[in-house]
């Protein structure tokens, strides 16, 4: 399990995510405003739900990490991550067309 997270995150996230994020974060202008909150709440949603699924395995740096995630005192009523609750699937953000035209992205 601790490959497999070390890999999304190394690999998916840090090396494709923020790749494709960088032009969007740049772009300062007022018609890409609502681009940048969106790929700035998934990178967000993404970490947060990395550091839970990492908790088991490191459970000192995931919680120093999380008590200082940004802005999670408002989303979230939990006072430590030690009793947030697992993360669960989601079937409603499942896309295979898009996962396949990213995977043919990483192959090229």
């Amino acid at each position: 399990a601790t490959s497999v997270l070390h890999s999304f995150f190394l690999y998916d996230l840090c090396d494709v995510y923020l790749e494709i994020c960088k032009p969007v974060f740049q772009d300062t202008s007022e018609g890409n405003k609502e681009q940048v909150r969106l790929s700035q709440a998934t990178l967000y949603s993404v970490l947060e739900y990395f550091l839970r699924l990492a908790h088991p395995f490191m459970p000192y740096l995931t919680e120093e990490l999380w008590q200082r995630l940004p802005s999670r005192k408002f989303m979230m009523d939990y006072p430590s991550i030690m009793v947030a609750p697992y993360p669960t699937s989601d079937e409603g953000w499942e896309n295979p067309i898009a996962e396949r035209g990213m995977q043919l992205t990483k192959d090229a």
